[in-house]
């Protein structure tokens, strides 16, 4: 590995200053969609409770190659590091340049030098890069403990969704998708991928995220700073052509949407929600259908379906993997982190 050069970013206007570079690099490393600098300066920006702690490194020739996007919060006199996202189901990894060898191992080395802090990633998968180093380093000690499932559609060896479903084994998801299909012959999903047309679009999907959260109330990302974190982190991934609204109508009218991004020969359905009211349809799985037709048509080889194992993600998935609850801190000090990561995890619920 050549000399690198590493910082720690603690602005938002440091921070915003690397977007560029931070764009670059991650379509090279193929990150999920909060690891992205769109998506990372939108948190920041709009959600953030604490200030960047964002860890950068970079080569003689001054090319960013790597970004560990963490944010500090602190708490009873210590710095707690958490990923960029925390909070809304972010699935983490450190930003690497998939040329430059050992460069987890590097940035770990550099996280395990900020003194006074605990570390703690929630969902964070094991062939996320710094998985291994983080776990492998011998001046931290950590605590692992599984989080969440994320299922996941292998799409390579098909064409298209309908090619997908008459593979061996999904005869009850044909069946299924068949039976919404006769429901109404006119259901139908377009796809928004001009950025010009995003604010529109937001406006046109409100009412079935209305009716999905009378039903069943969440994290609502159409009300407040979570709306202002949709808008910019969504409307800049769209400018850069990198993602796009899946708008779905039945019976004339707009009865759900799916935000999918793409990284790498990976594709992400993002944000979903659909009114209950038209369970007729099967609104989860025409969203899911049709995502997996954008992905083949963007040349992806894999869906992932973000965090959780809802009963629709897994008839459509061929896979499925886990996210951790990542604790680190330096030896001697992980047991102490732990009761500090408890309390705010208590006082936050």
């Amino acid at each position: 590995m050549s000399e690198l050069a590493f910082s720690v970013l603690t602005t938002l206007r440091d921070v915003k200053a690397i977007r560029n570079d931070w764009i670059a690099l991650g379509q090279k490393a193929g990150v999920g969609p909060a690891m992205t600098a769109p998506v990372a300066l939108a948190w920041l920006e709009h959600l953030n409770k604490g200030t960047p702690h964002v860890i950068t490194a970079r080569n003689q020739a001054g090319e960013l190659v790597g970004v560990v996007p963490l944010h500090r919060r602190s708490i009873a006199g210590a710095g707690l590091l958490r990923w960029i996202g925390h909070g809304l189901g972010t699935i983490g990894e450190f930003v690497v340049h998939p040329d430059v060898s050992d460069l987890d191992t590097a940035l770990t080395r550099v996280l395990s030098n900020q003194r006074g802090c605990v570390t703690e990633l929630v969902d964070m998968s094991r062939s996320g890069a710094g998985f291994a180093s983080l776990t492998r380093e011998p001046r931290l000690h950590h605590s692992l403990t599984s989080h969440d499932t994320v299922p996941v559609v292998d799409l390579r060896g098909v064409d298209s969704a309908a090619s997908y479903l008459a593979q061996p084994g999904r005869r009850k998801l044909r069946q299924n998708m068949a039976r919404a299909d006769r429901a109404d012959a006119s259901t139908s999903v377009a796809v928004v991928e001009d950025a010009d047309q995003f604010l529109e679009t937001v406006a046109l999907v409100e009412s079935a995220n209305r009716a999905a959260e009378a039903a069943k109330p969440r994290l609502n990302f159409f009300v407040g700073a979570h709306r202002s974190y949709l808008i910019d982190s969504i409307g800049d991934s769209m400018r850069l052509g990198r993602a796009a609204i899946l708008v779905l109508r039945s019976h004339g009218q707009v009865c759900g949407f799916l935000v999918c991004s793409m990284s790498g020969q990976t594709a992400y359905a993002w944000v979903a929600r659909f009114d209950p009211g038209a369970s007729d349809i099967a609104p989860g799985h025409q969203l899911i259908r049709a995502g997996i037709d954008w992905s083949i048509g963007h040349g992806m080889e894999t869906l992932d379906l973000q965090i959780g194992d809802d009963p629709y993600k897994l008839r459509w998935s061929s896979d499925a993997y886990t996210t951790y609850r990542l604790t680190v801190a330096r030896s001697g000090f992980l047991a102490p982190a732990q009761l500090l990561v408890a309390a705010v995890n208590r006082a936050s619920s």
